[in-house]
């Protein structure tokens, strides 16, 4: 049975970043965070910045964001009033 599907999580995001910092490829980085290669491949191509170097709190902060966008995100709460 597959594994349920799980957020990569800011420490995650911050062991990614350290790894990629010594050259460690998405594939190791992968199995030392229990995730599939695709899911740090990924995340390394969608969040590194224009000069290739991957930041976790910029990658933490483009996944907030996409949170608060989304249809689960915050602008569709509905808060109801007294």
């Amino acid at each position: 049975m597959a594994k349920p599907y799980q957020h990569l999580t800011e420490g995650n995001r911050i062991i990614i970043e350290h790894e990629r910092g010594k050259g460690t490829s998405c594939k190791q980085i992968a199995h030392l965070l229990g995730k599939h290669p695709t899911t740090v491949s990924r995340e390394v191509r969608r969040n590194s910045l224009q000069n290739g170097h991957y930041d976790a709190q910029v990658a933490q902060g483009y996944a907030r964001e996409c949170v608060l966008n989304s249809v689960y995100g915050l602008d569709n709460l509905i808060v109801s009033t007294w």
